[in-house]
């Protein structure tokens, strides 16, 4: 393709189909008539050609966004089960990770809340006041007191509440065609199987934070009801804390592997977890002892219709949710 260095900050770019009755939105400069492609993170212009091949990002010196519509123009709502998506973000990530959710799959959520301790005009904020510096060991806190401020503001707004870390890309769309298959009345608590305590008279079922998971309306409702629960102090790790909870109040964590049996809320990435994640290079790695189910390697990691995928750095979320709106391979 032509060199990227005729763009210029200020340039007007239009979203169009890659492909007449595709998904897939193409950035067309309006000065060039070339498409923008990245291709192995190098960025470049090439004719517009809808091919799943074609990897499409706004270009980032121009703050160039996608506005909301063309968002619902390339993924048309397939159902009504509204989905509310938190991300539990940071300052310092708000200009980066957060940032890139939020130009991406995040605008398919129905709500899209970014929960950190700071407010940022660029983002839809939900500002938490920590007892002491946001670390790790108040990760509980942090998560707890989102819990319950969607309980007392939106658990009549949603359908589904969906918990992601700002590294964690979601596939909104395919996700919500799963959720309409359920009761949100019902307490469901869907995403990856984690154990803690295998074997053990406290052994805890719950959901990989880093991969995301979901709560029902229903859910949300009688854990927010028994408010002690998301207030009690605890140094147990807090997502599984959260399915600890859960449990108190009849609620367990369900099975979400696809019709094959393979996984579809990923814990790392999917290139990671493809290619890398073996227990010949890495037998000692905390995923082995986690997974509740026995994992597999490979290519049989992973469902090709997975829901979320986690440790996705930003230039990447870009790509991923447009392969995925065009029904591309990942």
């Amino acid at each position: 393709g032509q060199a990227l260095g005729a763009c210029r900050v200020g340039d007007e770019w239009d979203a169009i189909p890659a492909a007449p009755g595709s998904k897939y939105i193409a950035l067309r400069s309006r000065a060039t008539e070339m498409c923008l492609s990245i291709d192995s993170r190098r960025a470049s212009m090439a004719p517009c050609e809808g091919q799943c091949g074609l990897r499409l990002l706004p270009v980032p010196t121009a703050s160039f966004h996608l506005p909301a519509s063309a968002h619902a123009a390339a993924a048309p709502r397939r159902n009504a089960t509204r989905v509310l998506c938190w991300i539990l973000t940071m300052p310092a990530s708000h200009a980066t990770k957060a940032r890139a959710v939020n130009s991406t799959w995040g605008h398919l959520c129905d709500t899209l809340l970014f929960v950190t301790t700071e407010a940022d005009p660029t983002l839809n904020t939900v500002v938490l006041q920590l007892s002491g510096p946001e670390t790790r060991d108040r990760l509980w806190e942090k998560t707890s007191k989102a819990w319950l401020h969607v309980y007392d503001h939106y658990r009549e707004q949603a359908d589904w509440f969906l918990k992601a870390d700002d590294d964690t890309f979601v596939a909104l769309e395919r996700l919500r065609t799963y959720l309409a298959t359920m009761d949100p009345a019902e307490g469901h608590y869907l995403g990856r199987n984690f154990l803690l305590f295998r074997g053990m008279p406290n052994e805890v079922l719950y959901n990989s934070g880093g991969a995301g998971y979901i709560l029902s309306r229903g859910a949300v409702t009688r854990l927010g009801d028994q408010r002690h629960l998301l207030e009690e102090v605890s140094r147990m790790p807090e997502d599984a804390l959260l399915g600890k909870q859960l449990r108190s109040v009849g609620i367990v964590a369900g099975d979400t592997r696809d019709a094959e049996g393979l996984e579809t809320f990923i814990p790392m990435s999917l290139g990671m977890m493809r290619t890398q994640i073996t227990r010949a290079r890495y037998p000692d790695l905390w995923y082995w002892r986690y997974c509740r189910m026995p994992p597999q390697e490979g290519d049989a990691c992973c469902s090709k219709n997975f829901f979320t995928t986690h440790y996705v750095p930003p230039q990447d979320m870009y790509s991923l949710h447009y392969r995925v709106l065009a029904g591309c391979h990942v």
